[in-house]
């Protein structure tokens, strides 16, 4: 399997465990999933990360690191519905943004050959 191909099944995982966190992140709802659903988010932007050159990794990892707070405090466990609605903001701004400069046809020249 090529570099570019397995760029796009990560990204293609991460878009789909992005919009589940997004669907169950709410109080009362099953936390194990919601720690498992972060957990492939940023599991499979890493991966994505490392498939790039150097130059484009940058931006990537800048949002990866927006998640590691929100990761923190899903694990945790102490979220309320105020905190729930904050992370859902931002989990929307990372999707946009990931989505916008991310997906494989926007850095099909910058993935390692």
């Amino acid at each position: 399997m090529s570099n570019e191909d397995m760029y796009r099944n990560y990204y293609t995982f991460w878009r789909g465990w992005h919009q589940e966190l997004v669907e169950v992140l709410s109080e009362g709802q099953n936390h194990k999933k919601q720690v498992e659903c972060v957990t492939e988010i940023v599991n499979n932007l890493n991966k994505m990360k490392a498939l790039l050159v150097p130059a484009a990794q940058e931006g990537l990892q800048g949002q990866i690191q927006k998640l590691v707070p929100i990761k923190d405090e899903i694990i945790a466990g102490r979220s309320n519905a105020t905190n729930f609605y904050t992370m859902k903001m931002q989990l929307e701004s990372i999707q946009t943004k990931v989505t916008k400069d991310y997906a494989a046809k926007k850095v099909k020249n910058y993935i390692i050959r």
